[in-house]
């Protein structure tokens, strides 16, 4: 059926071919028309009429259709994909340059700030400290304790040995509070400049010496060194001048003492004090040698406080035990043995 029917076609095709060839032409005009109408989205179904070509005598009509290949230029829609362009935002990869901020790492040139090796100096200051024995405290060039903070600020830490030098003037009482051995270089002083009626150097822990040092009390201080309930104070070599004439150079206050070779200026009643004041509990001992004796008696104890029984045995002079003398309250020790 359908070869007949493609006969019947092609025999109207030539019929038509051959009545008029301007009637072609009309029709090839309309042809044309067709797509610039924009119908040419209807003439693809005419396509069918390709299959004409199988019509050997017109395949030059079908190269009419070629026309329609105009519409490929609708290809040119293709243009579009210059929108690929916005690819080109791709460009946004540029971005990557931000990588370049890694050049931040450039700041390892504060890697410069090692130049604070101007800093450097400032260090060696914390070494410098164990440099003098007693590395806790500021010093100066010499790495000595020669002022008054710096003396205290040892005294907070926790060196067993603290060596001071020159003259360290004292504004306020010194406690000292922990097991620690001060000791002189280049005959270091330790001088009250302490207005108040108070003890100058207060000694309340345990095993404390003071070496080589002399120390000078105020006219209006008490007692230039004071041992309170404590056991291994020493002092060695130390001289002591003592401003006051009311109170002794040393008070030895329910304390375990030893005094080798000191020479102390007075003109109170005695050199050294025992005592047992209203809170302590024990009764206190000494140990005394190489002490130059004066006019001054060398030892006085409260006879209202101690009593010559208790103090037996708790004396020793140069080896020895004196002969305690009693007058009236006083319990006093004018003479040494021999």
């Amino acid at each position: 059926m359908r070869k007949g029917w493609k006969k019947a076609v092609s025999t109207m095709l030539c019929a038509a071919m051959i009545l008029s060839m301007s009637s072609f032409m009309v029709s090839a005009e309309e042809l044309n028309k067709t797509p610039v109408d924009g119908e040419v989205v209807e003439t693809p179904e005419t396509p069918e009429t390709p299959e004409t070509p199988e019509t050997p005598e017109g395949p030059e009509t079908p190269e009419t259709p070629e026309t329609p290949e105009t519409p490929e230029t609708p290809e040119t829609p293709e243009t579009p994909e210059a929108p690929e362009s916005p690819e080109t935002p791709e460009t946004p990869e540029t971005p990557e340059s931000p990588e370049t901020p890694e050049t931040p790492e450039t700041p390892e040139t504060p890697e410069t700030p090692e130049t604070p090796e101007n800093s450097l100096p400032l260090t060696p200051l914390t070494p410098a400290a164990p440099a003098a024995e007693n590395g806790v405290v500021p010093m100066d060039e010499d790495n000595v304790i020669d002022t008054e903070k710096e003396l205290r600020k040892a005294l907070e830490g926790s060196d067993q040995e603290i060596v001071v030098s020159g003259s360290i003037s004292l504004t306020s009482p010194l406690t000292i509070s922990r097991e620690v051995t001060i000791k002189s270089e280049n005959n270091a002083t330790l001088t009250s400049s302490v207005t108040s009626e108070e003890n100058f150097i207060t000694v309340t822990a345990n095993n404390v010496t003071l070496q080589d040092i002399t120390i000078t009390s105020g006219t209006n201080n008490k007692y230039a060194v004071h041992f309170y309930e404590v056991t291994g104070g020493n002092l060695s070599g130390v001289t002591i001048f003592h401003g006051s004439s009311k109170w002794a150079p040393v008070l030895v206050n329910g304390a375990d003492v030893t005094i080798k070779s000191c020479t102390m200026t007075t003109s109170s009643y005695a050199l050294i004090e025992l005592a047992q004041g209203s809170s302590v509990s024990k009764v206190p001992s000494v140990n005394i040698t190489g002490v130059k004796e004066s006019t001054t008696p060398l030892l006085y104890a409260d006879g209202k406080q101690l009593t010559v029984e208790e103090l037996d045995g708790k004396i020793t002079v140069d080896n020895q035990e004196p002969i305690l003398q009693v007058n009236g309250d006083s319990i006093i020790v004018s003479n040494l043995p021999n």
